[in-house]
């Protein structure tokens, strides 16, 4: 492996050389390098799933789509780190792969593998929206959904 003064002298030989962008930082800086990345898809890990990771008023939200939708609005879902739905009029509720993308979602958003993100099934012309589920000691989970047209 070359050094880095090695590459920079035989970069600067080179017509075609435009220039480096270094950037020299120790583990408290990492949480600003994020930023770079800040609303650019890139790969999921996950067969033909795409996310980008963007931040909002404080929260972070991830929208995660399949490559030939990435520039499709209606063709993706996204939440923010809170579980709540992020662009819920465009939110495809008919995604394929909806469980793939919410298992994503909470790995890059760093979620317990449980935690619950907001999620609508279709009854009829009517929706429901599941908001919460909260354990009742050992005997009873609650649910709680929100009905809208």
């Amino acid at each position: 492996m070359k050094r880095l003064s090695e590459m920079l002298m035989e970069s600067l030989e080179e017509e075609s050389f435009e220039g480096y962008i270094i950037i020299i930082t120790n583990d408290d800086s990492y949480g600003k390098l994020t930023l770079l990345n800040e609303g650019v898809w890139r790969h999921s890990g996950e067969k033909d799933y795409w996310l980008r990771k963007e931040r909002e008023n404080e929260l972070w939200h991830v929208h995660i789509a399949h490559e030939r939708h990435k520039r499709t609005k209606i063709k993706q879902v996204a939440w923010r780190e809170d579980g709540k739905r992020k662009d819920k009029k465009t939110f495809d509720t008919n995604f394929n792969g909806i469980e793939t993308a919410k298992r994503i979602t909470r790995d890059v958003l760093g979620l317990d593998a449980d935690f619950i993100l907001e999620s609508v099934t279709g009854v009829g012309e009517e929706s429901l929206l599941l908001e919460d589920i909260q354990s009742i000691g050992n005997i009873l989970d609650v649910y709680v959904l929100s009905f809208y047209k």
